[in-house]
């Protein structure tokens, strides 16, 4: 039922792109009237990994005319030239739509997520520029943009929005942050309890660009930060000060459902495999078993994922997946190991080489807590694992060789 869902989403997400890419101009709009209202819409995060932070969205609603759109920055074109590669690459041009607002709550309600409204406190001209603003980036010329998932989003291009429209007369205030987190902890307060897979993903993805510290200003990459800094912004307006929201209010309550976080985490897999291996590795010192095999699978998982690492950071134009210290561990070259392994003609090479590994793996596990990026807790047991099987492979392929060079005399 949830993929059904999902597929049903973006199915809305490519409708909402292709009806509304048509090429209206700002003065097919009709002018905004005194009752008008304009609104910051947030979407609660959803129940699955894609829905996880939540989405953004500007509503204008005139009673008086009937006009009630939504201005939404995070849609994009399935048919565009090259999709998939550009989005791989980091080169995904997402795009500003306009759509009726009851399509939007009619997915909020089959999705069953919380759609909340902050209605504006502002002033008559105040909604006009913005409402200005709003359709003249809707121009076919300027309703794209090259998307960052932290610093050029559907949720941060919102907050630029009333930014550059309002100018000194919206004020941010800060106080309420407290000390200020990461990108990767804010991150991580969305999914590391209830997307534990996803978050080791996103771990392993991410470089040290993701351990800045973000501003308060950066904060609002995520659409309940940027729902709470509006709570804690004001406006300006003659030399009188008031809040930036006038109301909230909920306009689509979900029948709750409790999250619950997935037993099997990458932990608790990683830290039984480790176990097994253990155990595995000290029935191996004292009978004649052959682990080769899986020596060869373990190398070879490590080194596609080091593989993955480094395209991500040297193959893509993302910010977030430049200067990744998973690399180090995560080496690339490993894919090469059962060469080594099984090859008697590279034996004494491989005998440096997994010696090297359990040596530097175990100095990169000691250097843990010093380390500038933040890796997932996940890694040690199979760090653990790497350090035992590159030392037993070291002495297994030692010995063979010393019986070799025996022979050879």
């Amino acid at each position: 039922m949830e993929y059904l869902k999902f597929f049903f989403l973006l199915f809305l997400v490519s409708l909402h792109f292709k009806v509304s890419s048509q090429n209206f101009r700002p003065e097919q709009e009709p002018p905004l009237s005194e009752k008008a209202t304009i609104s910051l819409i947030t979407g609660e995060p959803g129940n699955e990994l894609y829905a996880s932070f939540g989405h953004s969205a500007i509503r204008v609603h005139d009673p008086e005319t009937g006009y009630d759109k939504v201005y939404n920055y995070g849609t994009f074109d399935f048919d565009q030239q090259g999709f998939y590669i550009n989005f791989m690459r980091g080169k995904l041009n997402y795009s500003l739509s306009r759509y009726d607002f009851a399509r939007m709550n009619l997915v909020y309600k089959f999705l069953n997520q919380a759609l909340f409204e902050q209605v504006l406190n502002l002033t008559y001209e105040q909604k006009r520029m913005i409402f200005e603003y709003l359709n003249t980036n809707y121009l076919p010329e300027n309703r794209f943009y090259l998307y960052d998932f932290f610093y050029d989003n559907c949720s941060s291009r919102i907050r630029d929005v009333f930014k550059t429209a309002l100018g000194a007369e919206l004020v941010f205030e800060d106080d309420y942050i407290g000390e200020h987190k990461t990108f990767r902890q804010l991150l991580d307060e969305y999914i590391q309890d209830f997307f534990p897979w996803g978050d080791f993903g996103i771990d392993l993805a991410l470089g040290m660009p993701a351990d800045k510290t973000a501003s308060s200003e950066n904060y609002m990459f995520l659409p309940l930060e940027l729902y709470r800094a509006f709570d804690h912004a004001y406006v300006i307006s003659d030399g009188d000060r008031r809040p930036f929201v006038a109301s909230n209010q909920i306009l689509v309550n979900p029948v709750k459902i409790e999250k619950k976080g997935f037993s099997l985490t990458p932990m608790v897999l990683f830290s039984g495999i480790l176990l097994l291996m253990i155990f595995l590795t000290l029935y191996e010192s004292k009978f004649p078993v052959d682990l080769r095999r899986i020596d060869s699978i373990l190398f070879l998982i490590v080194g596609f994922a080091g593989l993955i690492i480094a395209l991500l950071w040297f193959a893509t134009d993302h910010i977030t997946t430049k200067n990744n210290l998973n690399l180090l561990w995560a080496f690339p070259l490993h894919l090469l190991a059962p060469v080594l392994i099984y090859h008697s003609k590279f034996l004494k090479f491989s005998i440096y080489y997994f010696l090297f590994w359990s040596i530097f793996l175990t100095l990169f596990l000691i250097g843990w807590n010093y380390m500038p990026q933040q890796l997932h807790l996940a890694i040690i047991p199979v760090l653990l694992l790497l350090i035992m099987r590159s030392y037993r492979r070291y002495q297994k392929n030692k010995k063979t060789y010393e019986q070799y060079v025996d022979r050879k005399k």
